[in-house]
């Protein structure tokens, strides 16, 4: 298997590097798409073997993606990001399963996200379709969260799961610039498809991330019971909507949301720490107590285990 990197960026110096050399030996081609730096890293994509190409911005991720695609030249694609690592890949048992089977079309990969610079074993994941063929109909679909799954399909090209693994750090220090820029987009591309619950659950994780509690909990309330979501997103959104509830010390009401087991064991050890912090703030320490020392809530890695330690420490103060 001969293998094309494709990248966009702009301004990635701090992290483009390690991005770069985690490819070294893997990928036959590297394809960097600068979409306006002002800060040397087309420079430094040159510098480290990547093919430099130029493209002007125009708030459309799939049409800048769709443009890194025209100059790869190998017979699949890797989409990789420049705050992302690829950590792990079989070339071998990916020609084995080609081997096996010519009509695959594409390979989904894990996406690993960490939250957490001070424990890099607090982080989420999920899995994405980011090695392909190439392929003229095969092309990237929407402004934001765009994905390349729905071309292949078209084609009748399976799609199987892989032991890839990238690492993404771009959830560790979160970008005011960045999040304004996809909330831009996003109401932009809502008011062009209003029935697209997938865009308004993307939409109101971003404005909860941005502390946009009210607007978030607004959306997050109108979808979380559509059938349009995954299991794991409904289960996002009743424990996004539960944190607000707390923040707005309506504690009963948030536990409503949080009753119900998540399908995803880690998520659903978030759930239990929000959970818990709802009991806390309740002063039903010993029901707290319980749920903190829960051994889903305990693996999670969603979870800081730091704060969980010190809220069994506090909470034994109190009733022990």
């Amino acid at each position: 298997m001969e293998i094309s990197a494709t990248i966009i960026g702009k301004n990635s110096t701090k992290t483009l590097e390690y991005t770069l050399l985690s490819l070294r030996g893997i990928c036959n081609q590297i394809v960097f798409v600068d979409t306006g730096s002002t800060d040397g890293t087309p420079e430094l994509a040159t510098r480290l073997g990547a093919e430099v190409y130029f493209f002007v911005w125009q708030n459309d991720f799939a049409l800048a993606r769709n443009y890194a695609l025209k100059f790869a030249r190998m017979d699949w694609i890797l989409v990789i990001d420049t705050d992302e690592i690829l950590s792990k890949i079989d070339l071998q048992s990916l020609d084995k399963e080609l081997t096996l089977n010519p009509n695959i079309g594409g390979f989904n990969v894990e996406i690993k996200n960490y939250l957490n610079k001070e424990d890099l074993e607090q982080y989420s994941t999920h899995t994405y379709t980011r090695l392909f063929r190439k392929h003229p109909s095969i092309n990237f679909v929407g402004k934001i969260h765009e994905q390349v799954r729905s071309s292949i399909d078209k084609l009748g090209l399976d799609i199987l799961d892989s032991d890839i693994v990238i690492e993404h750090f771009g959830y560790i220090e979160k970008s005011q610039e960045k999040q304004s820029r996809n909330l831009e987009i996003l109401k932009n591309e809502i008011k062009q498809n209003d029935n697209d619950v997938y865009l308004k659950y993307h939409l109101a994780q971003t404005e909860f991330s941005m502390k946009n509690f009210e607007r978030a909990m607004q959306i997050f309330q109108e979808i979380y019971l559509s059938p349009f979501l995954s299991d794991e997103q409904k289960d996002f959104a009743r424990i996004r909507i539960g944190q607000i509830l707390i923040s707005e010390s309506r504690f009963k009401e948030a536990e409503q949301y949080l009753l119900e087991k998540s399908h995803d064991e880690n998520l659903d050890g978030l759930r239990l720490f929000v959970l818990a912090a709802a009991k806390m703030s309740q002063h039903d320490f010993r029901t707290a107590l319980e749920i903190y020392q829960n051994p889903n809530l305990l693996k999670s890695s969603y979870v800081d285990k730091n704060i969980v330690d010190q809220a069994i420490s506090a909470i034994k103060q109190i009733v022990i």
